[in-house]
């Protein structure tokens, strides 16, 4: 595994000499720039594969891509590298897996949030109905009594 430097943690020298303690992040650790969706999702496979069967199958990736814009995170000098090697480590410690079952969950969660949602709208929307419904038929009865009413009056005299 390759050795960084202060610059590859984010600090990054000024014209003056001195480092900038600023970090050059958009995820969750100094000097990790997660990619965009698209790429993410090659990466955090590919990440898994190699963790789980080691450099040679890297090599091989790397071989059969070399030419592919989307495997250029396999190589040091792309800004993508250090959240591939990131990757390789947490499928090797397990974290990777459990992190994915964790947002397995939450999707699963969230589906069945959305689906009891949808459902309580259904109720609702079949509840107002059936009382407009109802209201309707207490509006004819109504009428139809006046009727009634109306016609026992005109037999009367």
């Amino acid at each position: 595994m390759p050795v960084e430097d202060s610059a590859a943690n984010g600090a990054s020298n000024n014209n003056d000499g001195k480092t900038n303690d600023a970090p050059e992040t958009f995820g969750d650790k100094v000097g990790v720039i997660v990619p965009p969706p698209d790429i993410k999702v090659i990466v955090d496979r590919t990440a898994e594969f190699i963790g789980r069967l080691g450099k040679p199958f890297e090599r091989e990736v790397m071989n059969r891509n070399a030419g592919n814009k989307q495997f250029q995170f396999l190589y040091p000098d792309n800004h993508y590298h250090a959240y591939y090697l990131d990757m390789i480590k947490q499928a090797q410690s397990g974290e990777l897996k459990a992190r994915k079952a964790r947002e397995e969950k939450e999707k699963a969660e969230k589906a069945a949030a959305d689906e009891q949602a949808k459902e309580d709208e259904r109720k609702r929307k079949e509840a107002e109905a059936k009382k407009k419904r109802t209201l309707k038929e207490k509006l004819y009865l109504q009428l139809a009594k006046l009727k009634v009413t109306e016609e026992k009056l005109e037999e009367v005299p």
